[in-house]
């Protein structure tokens, strides 16, 4: 069964942006206004071209242009009420998760489908995952908002996801993925033992098991590839506990902050779009296959989809 969650354009362009405009106005022009009266006069003009620009010059092909005038008037609209909006969300979340232990997946799920809603990041889910038993979900992993994608894709499923413990430097992060991550630093022999026994504690409390199986987001330079080689870690796990493999193929968030081999390179500037999220059949390891076999045949069934989705542009 198909699931197509995404809706026309010109729907998805007011539904960006009515949240973030009325934050934006009151911080713009109304607290202006209270502290100083005459300010009113210059920031509604700039506040009322600003919003013709953002609304009455958009298009879908205007969009896919790179780094756009509009695209970074868009980004910095974004960012100034992003955090006005979210900090306070975000810390009435945590108090909540702190007092009830069992909501941290609900609240995730409620702080990352607002931040992908603010993003302009519409997900187009096509297919799911069965609920007769627990399963090893991998992703293709090219964006920072990967992370935000797992949280709204898996709604109200308890899972275990391994991660890079770099992640936990980022603001409100590190308090989620203290409580459902299972960090691993893949160049230490010692963590790679601690992660082995938290993934087989994990399994046995009926935890899914997460992981982007390439171990990090695409660097500017892997974007045609596609995909990077595969870690063996998820596709012997799945062997040894006889646990289905589901391959989860992200589409288009490599528009959204890939990977940069300089220290502030990437693409910080982003336009309102589409994400499509495809969930293929379950992938379970035959008799006697080795990790080797069973983590190209999963990568090809990955690739083939990705690919097929670059050619019919969805």
């Amino acid at each position: 069964m198909k699931v197509d969650f995404s809706y026309p354009f010109t729907q998805r362009a007011l539904r960006t942006f009515y949240l973030p405009l009325f934050t934006l106005t009151f911080f713009v022009i109304i607290v202006p206004f209270i502290i100083y009266p005459p300010t009113i006069h210059v920031t509604k003009y700039i506040y009322v071209w600003v919003l013709a620009l953002v609304f009455f010059l958009r298009s879908e092909e205007f969009w896919i242009k790179k780094k756009t005038l509009l695209d970074k008037i868009t980004t910095i609209l974004t960012w100034v009420t992003y955090f006005p909006i979210f900090l306070p969300i975000a810390a009435v979340c945590i108090i909540v998760v702190l007092s009830i232990r069992n909501s941290v997946y609900a609240l995730a799920h409620l702080l990352s489908g607002f931040s992908l809603f603010i993003f302009g990041a519409r997900l187009k889910i096509i297919g799911g995952i069965p609920d007769e038993e627990k399963y090893i979900i991998l992703f293709n992993h090219c964006s920072v908002i990967d992370e935000l994608i797992w949280c709204v894709f898996i709604f109200l499923r308890k899972f275990k996801v391994v991660y890079d413990p770099t992640i936990r430097r980022a603001l409100f992060v590190s308090f989620f993925a203290k409580r459902f991550g299972i960090p691993v630093r893949r160049a230490e022999e010692k963590s790679i033992d601690c992660v082995k026994w938290e993934i087989s504690k994990g399994i046995k409390k009926g935890f899914d098991i997460l992981e982007a199986p390439e171990g990090s987001r695409l660097r500017l330079h892997e974007m045609k590839e596609g995909l990077r080689s595969f870690q063996p870690g998820a596709f012997l796990l799945s062997i040894r506990n006889k646990m289905p493999i589901i391959p989860v193929v992200i589409y288009w968030t490599i528009k959204f902050k890939p990977r940069n081999e300089k220290v502030f390179g990437g693409h910080w500037w982003w336009s309102p779009r589409t994400i499509t999220i495809y969930c293929l059949d379950p992938v379970f390891p035959q008799e006697c296959e080795k990790k080797e076999e069973l983590q190209e045949r999963v990568r090809n069934l990955m690739k083939s989809k990705l690919n097929e989705l670059k050619m019919t542009g969805t």
